[in-house]
């Protein structure tokens, strides 16, 4: 949703058809042929499904921080991060990006600011803490979301593992009681934790 077109979409005033098909503009699905090699075995052909974004699309992240030096450790991780690949096939050379820093708009701005609003937006996968629970469901709106995977570390096990299955809240989920979340741990069997960043970024869209 346009951050420009939220409130329309707050009052129900959106033509959700007519958004849709922007997104049909930002890139497009793909099959990409690939092979596996095994020794002594014959190699084996398979099909990775993709997304490809068009020139000047892409996903973006929102950034805050209070010292310019906390800013520039994250700019090196992130820049690290995109050379590496995010995402699950990176074994296959996807998941690479380039990065550009851009001013937050206005009104998403104005709406982090959480203290003005009585009902919010998590922007983020989150999951309260065990004691916020109960208060945090009390009118919620959310929907559940699975994260598993493997665990991406040279030094967690001899060969790859697979993380605990975590679930959360999904992006989107609307709630009344705000809470802070937490970070938790998803490893099993390793020889260090695996943590999952689970704390909200909540922006505001209810005053009432």
């Amino acid at each position: 949703i346009p951050i420009d077109k939220l409130q329309k979409y707050m009052d129900g005033d959106l033509d959700a058809e007519k958004e849709v098909e922007r997104f049909k503009k930002f890139g497009f699905y793909q099959m990409r042929a690939n092979v596996m090699v095994k020794e002594k075995e014959d190699p084996e052909p398979y099909y990775v499904g993709v997304y490809q974004y068009n020139e000047n699309n892409g996903v973006y992240i929102c950034v805050a921080y209070q010292k310019e030096e906390d800013f520039e450790y994250f700019n090196l991780l992130l820049k690290a991060l995109s050379l590496s690949g995010i995402g699950g096939k990176r074994s296959s050379g996807l998941g690479k990006f380039e990065i550009e820093v851009l001013e937050c708009p206005s009104e998403l701005k104005q709406r982090m600011d959480t203290t003005k609003y009585k009902r919010w937006m998590s922007l983020s996968l989150s999951m309260p803490k065990e004691m916020e629970m109960e208060s945090a469901c009390v009118n919620a709106n959310y929907q559940l979301i699975k994260r598993s995977g493997f665990v991406s570390s040279n030094s967690y096990a001899s060969e790859f593992q697979k993380k605990r299955s975590f679930f959360g809240f999904a992006a989107g989920s609307c709630i009344c009681n705000k809470y802070e979340g937490d970070i938790y741990d998803v490893s099993m069997h390793g020889n260090h934790p695996v943590y999952k960043y689970a704390i909200p970024l909540f922006m505001g869209v209810s005053k009432k």
